[in-house]
């Protein structure tokens, strides 16, 4: 395929300023001397870890685990427990989800926008453990396209986004996939990410940097999906003009615009995640503890919902 895609959200050291410091310390470096010391660390009670997120078009799914020691080796698999009581209350009914080997625990009923899930997991051994999300509405948005040129093999694309900000405090995830014919795909996969670039500095790659300093040179980077706040237009309706550089031997393109609307729970567990994951390589970094919203337990039960719009590249 012609278009672009790819597989699919410090810490300072003190100065030691003065000539006297700094000879301690390179005193300290250059001595041969070294000393053991023994570490007691308490040991802590193994608890239940829950994993789920919720969407209006699934029905409930959710994995549960045990937590390790820290002296334990264990894959998840070995942690995985299969044998909990899971249940999920909504508007006063409640519903146990059964154990499925391929899918986790599950559930029939698919989740409303707007209302409040609460779920409650339990076993044997371990404290019964709680957690709650309300689903977000989806998105309300119109989309327009528009080609506005064309260079050697590429043409270029404009899709013009308007989005409507939702009541509250919102996070928003915009992103495009291009359906692949049978007979063009590389992989299993129907659908591939359709990279993108666009001016608009709101817009962010990484959940990470979102609602911190314009970054210019990223927010006009060719990239797969972006993420926004509603900092910049609570309550309000704002135009994203998203440009994308499609091959001609790849006309037409049937395309699919999906603009999330994620919990604060959703959002800020996978912020933490990618804070963790830049800092894996910087020594000196201050630990990021990963957000939990789960009670008597770890975990993160949260929730989204999408807004799908086609589109036709010609």
């Amino acid at each position: 395929m012609g278009f672009r895609f790819r597989d699919s959200h410090r810490r300072s050291l003190q100065a030691w300023s003065t000539p006297c410091s700094l000879a301690i310390l390179l005193a300290f470096l250059t001595t041969g001397c070294k000393s053991v010391v023994d570490i007691d660390v308490p040991e802590q009670p193994p608890a239940l870890a829950l994993y789920g997120f919720i969407h209006p078009d699934s029905p409930i799914r959710v994995d549960v685990y045990r937590t390790a020691g820290i002296d334990e080796l264990a894959t998840t698999e070995e942690l995985r427990i299969t044998d909990a009581r899971v249940a999920v209350a909504n508007q006063g009914e409640e519903n146990e989800l059964i154990y499925l080997a391929d899918k986790g625990y599950a559930s029939g009923p698919f989740p409303i926008p707007g209302q409040t899930y609460r779920i409650e997991v339990s076993r044997p051994g371990f404290a019964t453990i709680h957690a709650e999300s309300t689903v977000p509405a989806r998105p309300s948005v119109t989309v327009h396209t528009r080609k506005v040129e064309q260079n050697d093999s590429r043409v270029r694309f404009e899709v013009i986004l308007s989005l409507e900000d939702l009541a509250g405090e919102n996070y928003y995830r915009i992103g495009c996939y291009a359906f692949i014919p049978p007979g063009e795909r590389l992989d299993n996969r129907e659908w591939h990410e359709v990279w993108f670039s666009s001016a608009d500095l709101a817009l962010r790659a990484n959940p990470a940097d979102v609602g911190g300093q314009p970054l210019e040179t990223e927010a006009q980077s060719v990239v797969g999906a972006v993420y926004v706040s509603d900092d910049a237009f609570e309550n309000a309706t704002k135009q994203f003009v998203l440009r994308m550089d499609i091959f001609e031997d790849d006309l037409p393109l049937r395309a699919e615009l999906v603009v999330t609307s994620m919990g604060s729970d959703y959002f800020e567990y996978h912020r933490d995640l990618e804070l963790q994951r830049r800092n894996t390589e910087d020594p000196f970094a201050e630990p990021v503890p990963l957000f939990s919203n789960v009670r008597d337990g770890e975990g993160v039960f949260g929730s989204y919902a999408n807004t799908v719009t086609q589109i036709f590249f010609q």
